[in-house]
């Protein structure tokens, strides 16, 4: 907040008005470009810690994705394993198998993309570095939604084999049924495997700059 006080005594004539009147725009000048400075530094430190923070978030990310990968690889081998049994269990010759649903996903961290956004730093961004922070969490929520619908099918599957008490009851449709499930399954795991690949590129892309 700026105060401009009049002055304390009478002004006795022009050149004594232009005088102040001079001194008031060059104080004024002084104290705006003072505050405008303040805040240039003030935004530039906010974007400095957004980035460091964002940057050390995506390369823990990074190293996770080799973790989920392998994550990822286990599933689709697992759901592999469960159509087989399906298909024994069609043919009356499943005595002994078992089928395993167990889904285990691995979450991606955006706290410091969250806080750099609230905070208002993403906004004092360059445009490329935000251009490029935006296209790597954006791929992050991607992932994160293709996770969720990969428990989702899953979880169907599932269901549709839990509801059958024994297996002799199964019939022509609910096997059909359960093997479509898993099939979506497995095709949603494959496009997160496709996404986990695209993603790697992505990170190592921003690490290089």
């Amino acid at each position: 907040m700026l105060d401009v006080h009049p002055p304390h005594r009478k002004i006795d004539g022009v050149k004594e008005f232009l005088l102040h009147i001079l001194t008031i725009t060059v104080g004024l000048f002084i104290a705006l470009s003072l505050e405008g400075l303040v805040e240039s530094v003030h935004h530039r430190h906010l974007v400095h810690q957004a980035e460091a923070a964002m940057r050390r978030e995506v390369a823990d990310n990074a190293r996770d994705l080799s973790r989920i990968r392998t994550q990822i690889d286990k599933e689709l081998k697992m759901l592999d394993d469960d159509r087989a049994v399906l298909a024994k269990i069609a043919n009356a010759s499943a005595e002994g198998q078992h089928l395993s649903f167990n889904m285990e996903m691995g979450a991606l961290k955006d706290a410091a993309w969250r806080t750099a956004q609230t905070s208002g730093a993403f906004t004092y961004m360059a445009y490329e570095d935000a251009q490029d922070f935006s296209t790597v969490y954006a791929m992050q929520d991607q992932f994160r939604g293709a996770q969720e619908q990969v428990i989702k099918d899953v979880m169907d599957a599932a269901a549709t084999v839990e509801s059958v008490p024994d297996a002799g009851q199964w019939t022509p449709e609910r096997m059909a049924t359960a093997i479509d499930r898993l099939a979506v399954a497995k095709m949603r795991l494959t496009y997160l495997q496709m996404l986990v690949v695209a993603m790697d590129r992505t990170y190592r892309a921003l690490d290089k700059e």
